[in-house]
């Protein structure tokens, strides 16, 4: 092994350990699930604490009990198993746990990109920071984002996406078995998954749907794990026989009248779209001003697989579960941070200029006008949007909602500046 691989391997741990440790620790300073929303420098009514232990013993058992969590075992098992062979207390056994699957998942996004971009290591820590700074990571474990399942989730779809890219099938329809028993919204991304592995289907369909060896192949590779998932229900119901019927009483009694939930009022239906403006705006932004992916000979592959995962994503996300919850929100980008590393490089590599040329405009009388025109106009949209963001949007629970609005305010401020620098002064 190489000194430059081993630095390489070094680099990647240390970074995977740090993002843990930097999650974790934002959880434990600030309103979270870990200290029930009321943080060690709360000077109200009630105590705050940097872990309330019997608010995460409840939170825990709420989700070993719960129909549909109770048949997810990659966290509630080594959870609760660590709780039962060793000294740890239950709510430490929770984030240790959920330290492990961070690194992990954090070692493995690197690993993917790496191989994406052929060692670009800038473009893997590009990728790597948005991850850690999207609205559903960085408030990951937080009211009401309830972060249980999802970066076990997130390894193994990442590890059956690079795999796949390696063509090493079989491996990867054993990750996406397990991202499946993981959790089942999986599924909602395996279309988009297959447009990535296999870019045929979108550049040559009748080439592809014609050659029947290749199309055999791939629905074969997306439907086994289905099949998987479907023999591990069966046992559930065999090993506690009122499993499958507590999921089907759930499914019919609660799990669609969760659209009435997300739209019962006005300020319900309001944080609705914002959680997806927050989950999807700078992803958006980012992909409609990056030179590098509007030049990308792919690019029409990648808008296919990433557009279909929203439009089957999103609205299941409303219909059947909490909008608040923004990690189920953000499930197709799942398939985009891996990529988006580059496209952030290169679009921050172009704003130096593009400032150095901004800034040198303003020296010509000429295009002063212009440039006043443009720049009242930004700062009176970034007004509405402060006075929106302020006065209208009211985060639900008993989430950070302080914490939310300075996010979204920070996000919007970022993306207006940057607009307001690139934009041509026609």
């Amino acid at each position: 092994m190489t000194s430059f691989v081993k630095n390489i391997i070094a680099k990647k741990l240390f970074l995977s350990i740090f993002s843990a440790v930097f999650l974790i620790s934002l959880a434990i300073v600030f309103p979270s699930i870990f200290n029930r929303g009321v943080p060690i420098y709360d000077d109200g009514p009630k105590k705050g604490l940097l872990v309330d232990g019997k608010f995460m013993e409840l939170f825990i058992k709420d989700h070993n009990e719960h129909p549909v969590f109770y048949i997810r075992k990659f966290t509630n098992v080594p959870v609760f198993t660590l709780e039962k062979f060793t000294n740890l207390s239950l709510s430490a056994s929770f984030i240790l746990v959920q330290f492990i699957y961070i690194s992990l998942t954090i070692y493995t996004l690197l690993t993917l990109t790496e191989y994406l971009y052929k060692k670009r290591f800038n473009y893997s820590l590009s990728s790597l920071i948005f991850f850690l700074l999207s609205f559903s990571i960085f408030f990951a474990f937080f009211i009401p984002i309830y972060t249980y399942d999802d970066f076990p989730q997130y390894l193994f779809l990442w590890l059956a996406f690079l795999f796949g890219l390696k063509k090493k099938y079989f491996i990867l329809t054993i990750f996406l078995s397990l991202s499946l028993l993981t959790r089942e919204s999986s599924i909602f991304i395996f279309p988009s998954i297959a447009i990535l592995l296999f870019p045929e289907i979108v550049e040559n369909p009748k080439k592809f749907f014609t050659h029947k060896k290749e199309l055999l192949r791939t629905i074969t590779i997306f439907v086994i794990p289905a099949i998987v998932f479907y023999f591990y229900i069966l046992l559930q119901n065999i090993l506690h026989s009122d499993i499958l019927q507590k999921n089907l009483n759930y499914l019919e009694e609660e799990r669609f009248t969760h659209l009435t939930f997300n739209f019962h009022n006005l300020q319900y239906g309001i944080e609705s779209f914002v959680v997806i403006a927050l989950v999807f705006l700078s992803t958006v932004y980012i992909l409609k001003f990056s030179k590098s992916f509007q030049n990308d000979r792919q690019k029409n592959t990648y808008k296919t697989a990433w557009l279909l995962a929203f439009i089957i994503n999103t609205p299941v996300t409303l219909l059947a579960t909490r909008a608040q919850e923004a990690r189920i929100m953000a499930l197709p980008l799942v398939l985009i941070w891996p990529y988006i590393g580059k496209y952030i490089f290169e679009l921050l590599k172009e704003f130096e200029s593009q400032t150095k040329d901004y800034l040198q405009k303003w020296k010509k009388t000429n295009n002063i006008p212009l440039l006043l025109i443009n720049l009242l106009s930004v700062i009176s949209i970034l007004a509405l949007c402060y006075l929106f963001i302020l006065k209208v949007y009211t985060p639900g629970l008993n989430g950070f909602h302080r914490g939310y609005k300075i996010y979204a305010l920070i996000t919007v401020s970022i993306l207006s500046i940057h607009y307001l620098i690139i934009k041509k002064q026609n």
